[in-house]
């Protein structure tokens, strides 16, 4: 069976072209994981990118995830509501440019629908921001 997949891309250059998120959820913290581990990542990544069909790191060895998560420009952070995993995304910093990019973002299937997407998208925005500055 042939699937199409759509991916999208977002570029800003200020952070005043944030128009951000008005999420209603309460007890949302977005936390930097400070010693992300392979196993950690893995999961992240094959449980939210499931019905995304996010396939390019599944052929990953764990000697691939521990070089790309041990990178010095690497930054995991997670989304929990009430202390209950939510999502995470991925800052990857690149000082050739510079510039800041978020390779993954989601959030788990069961959020879906109450703007915690946007909440976590909005999170990642300005924390690139912040890292550039």
């Amino acid at each position: 069976m042939e699937r199409s997949i759509d991916r999208f891309y977002l570029h800003l250059i200020s952070r005043n072209d944030l128009i951000p998120s008005n999420c209603k959820e309460k007890n949302l913290e977005v936390i930097l994981e400070k010693e992300p581990t392979v196993d950690f990542c893995k999961f992240l990544y094959k449980e939210v990118g499931r019905d995304f069909f996010w396939r390019d790191r599944l052929k990953w060895s764990d000697q691939d995830w521990l070089n790309y998560i041990s990178n010095d420009f690497f930054k995991l952070y997670i989304l929990k509501q009430n202390n209950e995993l939510a999502g995470y995304y991925e800052l990857l910093y690149d000082p050739k440019i510079p510039s800041m990019e978020i390779p993954y973002f989601g959030i788990f299937k069961e959020f879906f629908g109450k703007g915690i997407g946007g909440y976590l998208l909005t999170d990642a925005i300005l924390t690139s921001f912040n890292q550039k500055d």
